[in-house]
Protein backbone atom coordinates (compact mmCIF):
# COMPACT_ATOMS: atom_id res chain seq x y z
CA UNK A 1 0.00 0.00 0.00
CA UNK A 2 0.72 3.71 -0.76
CA UNK A 3 2.53 5.63 2.42
CA UNK A 4 0.69 9.36 1.82
CA UNK A 5 1.08 12.21 4.53
CA UNK A 6 3.81 14.54 5.82
CA UNK A 7 7.43 12.12 5.75
CA UNK A 8 10.79 12.58 7.79
CA UNK A 9 13.55 11.31 5.89
CA UNK A 10 17.04 11.37 7.71
CA UNK A 11 19.12 13.13 8.37
CA UNK A 12 21.70 10.69 6.45
CA UNK A 13 25.37 9.98 7.78
CA UNK A 14 27.74 7.59 6.23
CA UNK A 15 31.61 7.49 5.99
CA UNK A 16 33.21 7.14 2.39
CA UNK A 17 36.80 6.09 2.17
CA UNK A 18 38.80 7.69 -0.62
CA UNK A 19 41.88 7.64 -2.32
CA UNK A 20 44.27 11.00 -2.14
CA UNK A 21 46.72 11.06 -4.05
CA UNK A 22 50.06 13.05 -2.15
CA UNK A 23 52.63 14.05 -4.59
CA UNK A 24 56.28 12.61 -3.19
CA UNK A 25 58.23 15.24 -1.19
CA UNK A 26 61.89 13.98 -2.67
CA UNK A 27 61.50 13.66 -6.68
CA UNK A 28 64.45 11.24 -6.19
CA UNK A 29 62.09 9.00 -3.55
CA UNK A 30 60.65 5.82 -5.18
CA UNK A 31 61.43 7.17 -8.98
CA UNK A 32 59.03 10.12 -8.39
CA UNK A 33 56.33 8.11 -8.10
CA UNK A 34 52.89 9.90 -6.32
CA UNK A 35 51.94 8.19 -3.18
CA UNK A 36 48.34 7.15 -2.39
CA UNK A 37 46.38 7.72 1.21
CA UNK A 38 43.44 6.19 1.94
CA UNK A 39 41.30 8.93 4.06
CA UNK A 40 37.92 8.39 5.39
CA UNK A 41 35.57 11.21 5.27
CA UNK A 42 31.89 11.45 6.98
CA UNK A 43 29.22 12.76 4.82
CA UNK A 44 26.12 13.86 6.30
CA UNK A 45 22.92 15.40 5.02
CA UNK A 46 19.86 17.42 6.88
CA UNK A 47 16.44 16.03 7.98
CA UNK A 48 13.86 16.41 4.77
CA UNK A 49 10.27 17.23 5.03
CA UNK A 50 8.12 16.06 1.97
CA UNK A 51 4.57 15.86 1.62
CA UNK A 52 2.86 12.88 -0.21
CA UNK A 53 -0.19 12.70 -1.74
CA UNK A 54 -2.37 9.93 -2.97
CA UNK A 55 -2.92 9.39 -6.41
CA UNK A 56 -6.93 10.17 -7.79
CA UNK A 57 -9.04 7.42 -8.45
CA UNK A 58 -10.22 6.97 -11.88
CA UNK A 59 -6.64 5.25 -13.21
CA UNK A 60 -6.62 2.96 -16.48
CA UNK A 61 -7.19 -0.55 -16.07
CA UNK A 62 -3.57 -1.04 -17.27
CA UNK A 63 -1.41 1.58 -14.76
CA UNK A 64 0.91 0.04 -12.73
CA UNK A 65 2.20 2.77 -10.94
CA UNK A 66 4.54 5.36 -13.06
CA UNK A 67 4.42 8.71 -12.22
CA UNK A 68 6.28 11.51 -14.46
CA UNK A 69 6.30 13.21 -18.22
CA UNK A 70 6.74 10.12 -19.61
CA UNK A 71 6.46 8.39 -23.78
CA UNK A 72 6.98 5.10 -24.77
CA UNK A 73 8.01 3.72 -27.80
CA UNK A 74 7.36 0.39 -29.19
CA UNK A 75 9.60 -1.28 -32.00
CA UNK A 76 10.05 -4.88 -33.86
CA UNK A 77 12.89 -6.47 -35.30
CA UNK A 78 11.75 -7.71 -38.04
CA UNK A 79 8.39 -8.28 -39.71
CA UNK A 80 9.77 -11.52 -41.41
CA UNK A 81 11.18 -14.80 -39.71
CA UNK A 82 11.82 -18.01 -39.76
CA UNK A 83 10.51 -20.61 -37.41
CA UNK A 84 12.41 -20.77 -34.55
CA UNK A 85 13.95 -17.62 -35.19
CA UNK A 86 13.49 -15.19 -32.40
CA UNK A 87 11.15 -11.79 -33.20
CA UNK A 88 12.24 -9.19 -30.69
CA UNK A 89 9.79 -5.90 -29.29
CA UNK A 90 11.21 -3.41 -27.23
CA UNK A 91 9.51 -1.50 -25.31
CA UNK A 92 11.52 2.00 -24.19
CA UNK A 93 10.04 4.17 -21.59
CA UNK A 94 11.69 7.80 -21.53
CA UNK A 95 11.24 11.15 -19.63
CA UNK A 96 11.05 12.71 -16.32
CA UNK A 97 10.52 10.25 -13.16
CA UNK A 98 11.57 7.23 -11.21
CA UNK A 99 11.69 4.83 -14.22
CA UNK A 100 13.14 2.30 -11.95
CA UNK A 101 10.40 1.61 -9.91
CA UNK A 102 8.29 1.86 -13.03
CA UNK A 103 6.52 -1.50 -14.43
CA UNK A 104 7.24 -2.69 -18.03
CA UNK A 105 4.51 -2.40 -20.19
CA UNK A 106 2.64 -5.89 -21.25
CA UNK A 107 4.01 -7.41 -24.38
CA UNK A 108 2.06 -10.44 -25.73
CA UNK A 109 0.72 -11.48 -29.47
CA UNK A 110 -2.03 -12.39 -30.55
CA UNK A 111 -1.38 -15.91 -31.12
CA UNK A 112 -0.33 -18.70 -28.86
CA UNK A 113 3.63 -18.26 -29.18
CA UNK A 114 6.39 -19.61 -26.96
CA UNK A 115 8.38 -16.06 -25.34
CA UNK A 116 10.68 -15.14 -22.96
CA UNK A 117 12.17 -12.14 -21.50
CA UNK A 118 15.04 -10.96 -23.64
CA UNK A 119 15.94 -8.39 -21.00
CA UNK A 120 16.58 -4.52 -20.57
CA UNK A 121 17.91 -1.84 -18.71
CA UNK A 122 17.53 1.30 -17.32
CA UNK A 123 19.25 4.38 -17.16
CA UNK A 124 19.20 7.24 -15.01
CA UNK A 125 20.66 11.50 -14.78
CA UNK A 126 20.09 13.24 -11.94
CA UNK A 127 21.52 16.39 -13.58
CA UNK A 128 19.95 19.75 -12.67
CA UNK A 129 17.86 18.28 -10.05
CA UNK A 130 15.54 16.56 -11.88
CA UNK A 131 15.32 12.63 -12.48
CA UNK A 132 15.10 11.72 -15.87
CA UNK A 133 15.80 8.51 -17.86
CA UNK A 134 15.40 5.74 -19.95
CA UNK A 135 13.43 2.14 -19.16
CA UNK A 136 14.46 -0.58 -21.94
CA UNK A 137 12.76 -3.75 -21.90
CA UNK A 138 12.58 -6.76 -24.52
CA UNK A 139 10.24 -9.63 -25.02
CA UNK A 140 11.26 -12.38 -27.82
CA UNK A 141 8.68 -14.25 -29.31
CA UNK A 142 9.40 -17.50 -31.26
CA UNK A 143 7.01 -18.94 -34.04
CA UNK A 144 7.20 -22.38 -34.30
CA UNK A 145 5.08 -23.04 -36.87
CA UNK A 146 4.67 -21.15 -40.78
CA UNK A 147 2.28 -18.09 -41.02
CA UNK A 148 1.53 -14.66 -39.66
CA UNK A 149 1.12 -13.58 -36.02
CA UNK A 150 1.13 -10.17 -34.75
CA UNK A 151 1.45 -8.26 -31.69
CA UNK A 152 -1.41 -6.87 -29.19
CA UNK A 153 -1.47 -3.25 -28.74
CA UNK A 154 0.71 -1.89 -25.81
CA UNK A 155 -0.35 0.41 -23.58
CA UNK A 156 1.71 2.17 -20.87
CA UNK A 157 -0.42 4.32 -18.51
CA UNK A 158 1.37 6.87 -16.10
CA UNK A 159 0.12 9.94 -13.92
CA UNK A 160 1.47 13.11 -14.66
CA UNK A 161 1.52 15.24 -12.19
CA UNK A 162 2.07 18.58 -13.76
CA UNK A 163 -1.21 18.04 -15.59
CA UNK A 164 -2.88 16.31 -12.76
CA UNK A 165 -4.17 13.24 -14.99
CA UNK A 166 -3.51 9.87 -16.39
CA UNK A 167 -2.48 9.83 -19.55
CA UNK A 168 -1.83 6.66 -21.84
CA UNK A 169 0.34 5.62 -24.58
CA UNK A 170 -0.78 2.92 -26.80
Amino acid sequence: FPITGRLTIGPGRIEARVLRRVDAPDPWSLLGMPDVKIETIPLATDRAVVDVVPLPGGAPPWFKGAVGRLSMEVRVDRKLARVGEPVTVTTILRGEGNLAAAADPDVAACAPLRSYDAGGGVSTDRASGRLRGERRHDVAFIPEVPGAFAIAPVRFAWFEPEEERYRTHV
